[in-house]
């Protein structure tokens, strides 16, 4: 029963999701949705407006990795990355015209 406000705003009330040992799980939404405020709330950086978080069992190893970098430098991509960016149709473009996401 999570929620979590931002000022006068509400980023999100009455959440309840679970995930089980060995799920992976991705997380969408447009810019400004609370993808990366809730990651936050799972972390621990911030403190839910309401709610909790629970853990069931032996607590989960949780890796953040930033959105976007200082910097880049493109054509160092391994064969791996390359059919990522493919497959997610990341468009071709230089590194500082991509979107946070796609960076």
């Amino acid at each position: 029963d999570l929620s979590y406000e931002i000022m006068d705003m509400s980023l999100f009330e009455g959440v309840n999701s679970s995930v089980r040992q060995g799920e992976v799980i991705g997380i969408i939404g447009k810019n400004g949705a609370g993808k990366s405020t809730l990651l936050q709330l799972i972390t621990g950086e911030r403190q839910p407006s309401s709610g909790q978080i629970q853990w069931v069992g032996p607590e989960a190893e949780i890796l953040m990795i930033e959105q976007e970098t200082e910097s880049y430098i493109s054509g160092q991509q391994s064969p791996l990355e390359i059919k990522l960016l493919e497959k997610w149709q990341v468009p071709a473009v230089g590194y500082v015209r991509m979107s946070g996401g796609e960076k």
